[in-house]
């Protein structure tokens, strides 16, 4: 059992993350390694990388990870804006198309869903107007 567990177990908050947000973090791995599968299958290399080295960073801090999840989600040219298609290299047929982006949809959807529930579970947008404000003093 982990420290953190022996400090609830014992009466105490958990130092770094509470326990609370751990269920959270487990769905949103588990679903952004769905999605992540699901990339690498259609041949879409870019952001299954990406979200996969941003779903590490969450495993590793949630607070920091939903961060940079956030801003890979929002804004133009984000992860949202993918279309799969064979004209742009990806692994389907043109018959397939509609089908899968509805499923691309439906998974990006899920796995945003869960990034802001968890964004504003670690208060998110304070920390990322802490950076911003941070980026502007240099």
């Amino acid at each position: 059992m982990s420290s953190g567990y022996n400090n609830l177990l014992n009466g105490r908050a958990k130092e770094t993350v509470p326990a609370t947000i751990e269920l959270p973090v487990a769905e949103l791995l588990m679903r952004g390694r769905e999605l992540v599968r699901f990339l690498r299958s259609h041949g879409e290399l870019h952001w299954s990388e990406w979200l996969q080295d941003s779903l590490e960073i969450v495993r590793r801090d949630p607070r920091h990870g939903v961060v940079i999840m956030l801003d890979g989600f929002e804004g133009i040219g984000a992860i949202t804006d993918i279309y799969l298609c064979p004209e742009a290299g990806h692994r389907l047929a043109g018959h397939e198309e509609n089908a899968i982006n509805e499923e691309l949809l439906l998974q990006v959807s899920r796995v945003y869903t869960l990034v802001r529930e968890l964004g504003d579970f670690v208060d998110a947008d304070s920390l990322r107007r802490a950076r911003a404000a941070s980026h502007y003093r240099l």
